[in-house]
């Protein structure tokens, strides 16, 4: 099986999918947001969430700029979003419109005190981190 599955888009829009197997079903919605929108889009398949980069057992946090910058995870996932964010600049000339899709946990929930929230919309910028 292949860690990362890309896809092919006609329009300014990128999906990434950072954690699969780990964000149960975050692959699958992100290939099928991509294919109905007209997207690009990188899904991790394969890589499990992992605290190291062990490319022989498919561990490493796609979600983790010091893992996606280690060789294989690089070449498999981050090299993608950059060649796909290159091509839609400069194929339409305009900003790139990144989705990064995750799970949101029971553990989420919680912190927010909403037992029915299933999206949340927005940046996880700042200190401490936000939703």
């Amino acid at each position: 099986m292949e860690r990362v599955v890309l896809v092919e888009g006609d329009s300014p829009v990128l999906v990434i999918a950072p954690h699969g197997p780990d964000d149960k079903n975050t692959d699958l919605i992100a290939e099928r947001v991509a294919v109905e929108a007209g997207a690009y889009a990188v899904i991790n398949k394969g890589w499990k969430r992992s605290s190291h980069v062990d490319f022989m057992h498919d561990w490493a946090n796609c979600n983790d700029v010091r893992h996606i910058h280690s060789d294989v995870v690089k070449e498999e996932f981050l090299e993608p979003i950059l060649r796909f964010k290159n091509r839609i600049k400069k194929k339409y000339d305009e900003n790139v419109f990144v989705l990064i899709l995750h799970g949101c946990s029971d553990t989420v929930r919680t912190m927010a005190n909403d037992y029915s929230l299933d999206v949340i919309l927005g940046c996880g910028a700042g200190v401490p981190p936000s939703g």
